[in-house]
């Protein structure tokens, strides 16, 4: 049985948002229902191909965004260590999780994100 507490990273990929202003794209990668506890021990891997610096990253639970972020790219991607990062608590229990990214691109392509929880 896998549960969260067990689980060490999962890969995903994300969806594009209709109606993004020109020359922006909005992606979205939903996360499954996990518990607080579990996102800020997490390392979050973006890989944006052909994407312009900076882009903007929120993560939001319940219709709320609890984390906020502008960002550089680096390479083909970003790197972020959640446990280094100010996020809102979203209290007791497991939340359905959404990382919204909102990049400048010039051909956007290969794009997945991977979480994984830190040691």
């Amino acid at each position: 049985e896998i549960t969260f507490e067990n689980l060490k990273s999962f890969k995903m990929s994300g969806s594009l948002v209709e109606g993004s202003a020109t020359g922006q794209q909005q992606l979205h990668f939903i996360l499954p229902k996990f518990p607080f506890s579990w996102l800020r021990r997490a390392r979050l891997y973006l890989h944006l191909d052909k994407v312009l610096s900076p882009i903007h990253i929120a993560i939001i639970a319940n219709d709320i965004i609890v984390f906020e972020k502008i960002a550089e790219v680096e390479g083909d991607g970003l790197n972020l260590d959640l446990s280094e990062e100010s996020i809102v608590s979203t209290g007791q229990g497991e939340h359905c999780y959404t990382i919204q990214v909102t990049v400048d691109v010039s051909q956007l392509q290969n794009v997945w994100a991977l979480i994984e929880r830190s040691s």
